[in-house]
């Protein structure tokens, strides 16, 4: 009889698994669906290569060359659709044939970036340029300008050389255009300068950065550009009431994960054995033990060392503290304009006697003397 109930209970619950697993498939199959639709500009024209993607996962795909694009994905997901020069669209998913409409991006078309000794609207450049305002690098505590460019210009290459505070990056435009040294040109206000001049800027003086790619773009420097060229527009002053701006950030770091240490028992056991290897290795018996083991620890001093151990990693590390402080004040009248900026930067390592700081101080001034002539004085002390 009790074999019977056992029996009947078992089967119960292997239909209830059958049941709840047929519930979940069902309910994972409904939610994936396949969205179709049509990508076009305002004029009703057919975009080719629009990048769709959904978000927060990694599905994507693009559109053909009549517009068309199919994407498998997530019933009520976020579709976003992009693309160079337009505005980008945000859709819910669904299963119906969807029509997108994307505008141009007059705005981006608009922004203006610096092209040698000059200036043009990013919408006319022709050649290889990328660029990055100051808002996007502003409230960054980095001790040199390079890491803070760290991922936010396309073919630019930086990469940090240790980790030590205030230690130096290294960048480089797409790939090495010579055989020795392989650095950028660096041109600050249209003087020419070089890279600790550069890394020693704090991102709140700076108003926009600019890299040359490509040899139509950096011709106007000559051979002295064969590897690129790094372009810096500090802050200047505007025909304003004194503003002032300050931004300060206080950080810590914490180490991802430490590397696992021997105790003090391992570490003996782990000499014994060498010293035992190195004697076999010359040639003695290894049945044999040898008389002198003055160098050997004892089962002693191995039984001691179980209750004995030391850390000198937990012993000698310092949580590192960084923090950052600038100040700046921009004005000035339609004649005089100015710009006072200071900046403080102080970041500590891991270990003692790893401290690094950095103190910056520019001022520029510009004053129309006539309409025709104009002067200006820059003046930067770090």
């Amino acid at each position: 009889m009790k074999k019977k109930e056992h029996n009947a209970k078992s089967l119960s619950w292997r239909i209830l698994m059958v049941l709840l697993s047929f519930s979940l498939s069902t309910v994972i199959h409904a939610q994936n669906i396949t969205v179709k639709g049509t990508v076009v500009d305002a004029n009703g024209d057919p975009l080719i290569g629009v990048t769709i993607t959904e978000q927060d996962t990694s599905n994507g795909a693009i559109t053909d060359i009549d517009g068309n694009f199919s994407i498998a994905c997530t019933k009520g997901g976020t579709l976003k659709f992009s693309y160079i020069g337009y505005k980008e669209v945000i859709q819910k998913a669904t299963g119906a044939n969807l029509k997108i409409v994307l505008t141009e991006d007059s705005q981006a078309l608009d922004e203006v970036v610096v092209v040698g000794y000059g200036t043009q609207k990013k919408g006319s450049v022709t050649g290889s340029i990328t660029s990055v305002d100051a808002k996007t690098i502003a409230d960054i505590p980095s001790a040199n300008l390079a890491t803070s460019l760290a991922g936010r210009l396309s073919g630019v290459m930086i990469t940090s050389t240790t980790g030590k505070p205030g230690s130096t990056s290294s960048l480089s435009i797409r790939a090495k255009g010579t055989t020795n040294d392989a650095s950028p040109l660096y041109v600050i206000d249209g003087v020419v300068r070089n890279q600790e001049a550069f890394e020693s800027l704090d991102a709140s003086e700076v108003e926009n950065i600019s890299v040359l790619k490509d040899g139509a773009s950096a011709a106007v420097y000559g051979a002295r550009a064969a590897n690129g060229v790094v372009l810096v527009t500090t802050k200047k002053g505007n025909s304003t009431k004194p503003v002032i701006n300050y931004s300060g950030t206080v950080g810590f770091d914490s180490p991802t994960k430490n590397p696992e240490t021997l105790s003090a028992y391992e570490q003996a056991v782990f000499l014994n054995h060498n010293r035992y290897q190195d004697w076999v290795d010359k040639g003695s018996d290894p049945k044999k033990r040898p008389e002198d083991q003055k160098t050997w620890y004892t089962d002693d001093e191995l039984e001691y060392f179980k209750g004995v151990n030391y850390s000198w990693l937990d012993e000698m590390w310092r949580t590192p503290l960084t923090t950052r402080h600038a100040l700046n004040i921009t004005g000035g009248t339609e004649k005089v304009r100015y710009f006072i900026g200071g900046a403080y930067y102080f970041a500590t390592g891991a270990f003692d006697n790893l401290e690094y700081n950095k103190a910056n101080f520019r001022a520029s001034i510009d004053a129309n003397i006539t309409d025709n002539f104009k002067v200006g004085l820059n003046i930067y002390v770090e």
